[in-house]
């Protein structure tokens, strides 16, 4: 995990991808870091197995893979049959039985409201998450989230510009993910090596 974080700070800009075309954009890109937001049972592998041959550290978010219930068997097809290290999940039981079987983990959460902020402690405590993922990202409730539970953030949803990056960066979000092309521009302009 330490690995990963670390990775994280020196390449705050996480790829998501979300089609073929953003996959073979993140695949040339200098970019160490990509998030799967799409594919389904058929592709998944190969999708992964082609970020991994491009030297990518592969952030799979379960929730977006069209064809998979939400049941721990996703879990299970993506150890046997991928080289993925890191689940990405809204379903705190998910996570908890992914990181059983030996995988990083980032809790997903929407922040629209207050409610949903103060049902971050109850989900914590069923997935104990390495990583929480913070959407949209907005810089306040990321600081929040870090001050009150002691996570480390990554903030998502909703990233535009280069102001938006900082904004969270600076409020203590270790990386920010977006599938804005126009933002993956700018990783190696906040690159922190």
């Amino acid at each position: 995990m330490e690995d990963i974080v670390k990775v994280l700070q020196e390449n705050p800009i996480i790829l998501s991808i979300n089609d073929h075309e953003s996959l073979e954009m993140a695949i040339e890109s200098t970019s160490k870091v990509v998030m799967t937001m799409y594919g389904d049972v058929v592709n998944i592998i190969e999708i992964i197995d082609q970020l991994r041959a491009a030297g990518k550290i592969v952030f799979v978010n379960i929730d977006l893979i069209y064809g998979f219930s939400p049941k721990t068997s996703v879990i299970d097809f993506i150890e046997k049959f991928t080289s993925a290290e890191i689940i990405v999940s809204q379903k705190a039981i998910l996570l908890k039985y992914a990181k059983e079987r030996g995988f990083i983990t980032m809790h997903r959460f929407f922040v629209v409201d207050s409610h949903a902020y103060r049902g971050i402690g109850r989900q914590l405590k069923i997935s104990h998450p390495d990583l929480v993922n913070i959407a949209p990202a907005w810089s306040q409730p990321v600081e929040w989230a870090i001050q009150q539970y002691g996570v480390k953030v990554v903030a998502s949803g909703l990233i535009t510009t280069e102001k938006t990056v900082n904004d969270n960066l600076k409020a203590g979000a270790i990386a920010v993910a977006t599938t804005n092309k126009e933002v993956w521009k700018l990783a190696d302009k906040v690159n922190r090596k």
